[in-house]
């Protein structure tokens, strides 16, 4: 049967309805063609609003959509069950005015086509000339796992979103294929203690002041996290994470503006021989690309090229600077390789003096190729450098 429930307006118009709960009901089989415009083949939806909604203990298997609802209000989603969801998301939110209050809790689910939830701002001023936010957004605890290999923008979470108080935190998004495990579109929302896997990049972020931290991310197809230019994502911080094996770079900044930023304290780890390919890739742990207008902070990582004999051709960097103007500071990284040949460079700064003017000190370098690709200079403030069996030295940087 098809299973389809809409959640209708009350009397004449746009009456939002309120007070509903929806607990332990199973809503199954509904694909394209079984049912009708909006939302084809959804568990649930909703096309105008609804306040104070329940959703709880519900089963959704073998649906085009989960749920799709419009202006949640005071909505709280926990303790629901996604099984196959095959075009859409298992949970979508429209938010088209301000709203307050979206809890989602305790979920579990796998085998997605799209994303397992996504919250969408659709326009910038609402109806009474108010901007659009959604304040008090709690996304954790829900467990998702297995996206299909021919999914269509196959993202764990996709937070896109103007608001106040949102927290992201022990959600487990594993076996990802493509898009983000994690868009971090919020300002300001903390991304915090998740575990994900696979998916192109664990988290991306679309938006100023995020803040992301003590998250477990592993074998993406790109990169650990990302720093977008979608817009101005001015003073973010990435602080304690853990990245294993992503293929490409641990965190990476695309070319834009981002300064103010803080990299500290995370541990990113690279086994050279990790993918099929390995043998013409190259590994950045961290890549600082141009476009930055003002300084940024890059303290405390360790990066680790971590196979005792990795596959012949894999190339191994540990900080690219690929533009960047004076004043950023680059304080107690440790950059390693524990191969049984030296292996790799510590910074590459692609083909111009781009630490010229900043700080670089209190830095490791253990058992390396090189300590640059070059292009360094006297211009760079340096202190308490250490590089332990590298074979090349670059004087402007180490000290000792």
């Amino acid at each position: 049967f098809s299973a389809v429930m809409h959640i209708a307006t009350t009397g004449v118009g746009n009456v939002a309805p309120t007070d509903i709960s929806i607990t332990g009901c199973t809503f199954k089989n509904s694909i394209p063609g079984n049912n009708t415009a909006p939302n084809v083949g959804s568990g649930i939806y909703n096309t105008v609003g609804v306040v104070n909604l329940t959703l709880s203990g519900n089963t959704f298997a073998n649906l085009s959509h989960g749920l799709s609802i419009v202006n949640p209000s005071n909505l709280v989603a926990s303790g629901n069950t996604f099984q196959t969801i095959t075009s859409g998301d298992a949970m979508y939110f429209q938010i088209w005015e301000p709203l307050s209050l979206l809890t989602i809790t305790n979920n579990v689910g796998n085998n997605f086509y799209r994303m397992a939830i996504e919250i969408q701002t659709m326009r910038t001023t609402g109806s009474f000339g108010l901007p659009v936010t959604l304040n008090n957004v709690t996304v954790q605890n829900n467990d998702f796992e297995n996206w299909m290999p021919s999914g269509d923008y196959g993202f764990g979470l996709s937070l896109v979103f103007q608001g106040a108080n949102c927290t992201v935190s022990g959600n487990r998004l594993l076996n990802g294929v493509t898009g983000y495990g994690i868009e971090d579109g919020s300002p300001g929302c903390v991304v915090d203690s998740n575990t994900i896997s696979g998916f192109a990049e664990g988290i991306g972020i679309t938006t100023p002041n995020a803040v992301v931290t003590n998250n477990q991310i592993s074998g993406q197809s790109d990169s650990g996290i990302e720093i977008t230019n979608a817009n101005a994502e001015v003073n973010t911080r990435i602080v304690g994470n853990t990245i294993t094996n992503a293929k490409n770079a641990g965190i990476q900044t695309v070319f834009g503006d981002h300064h103010g930023s803080l990299i500290q304290g995370n541990s990113i780890l690279r086994q050279g021989g990790a993918f099929p390919d390995d043998a013409t890739v190259v590994f950045s742990g961290i890549v600082i690309s141009g476009g930055l207008t003002a300084a940024i902070t890059v303290n405390d990582n360790s990066i680790t090229q971590t196979a005792v004999a990795p596959v012949p051709g894999f190339g191994f960097f540990g900080i690219a600077v690929l533009g960047n103007p004076p004043g950023s500071v680059y304080d107690g990284n440790n950059i390693a390789s524990n191969s049984t040949a030296a292996l790799g460079i510590g910074f590459d700064l692609g083909n111009g003096p781009y630490l010229d003017g900043d700080t670089v000190q209190n830095t490791s370098l253990r058992n390396l190729l090189r300590v640059s690709n070059g292009f360094t200079s006297g211009n760079i403030v340096k202190s308490n450098n250490v590089a332990c069996n590298v074979t090349f030295n670059a004087p402007n940087l180490i000290t000792s």
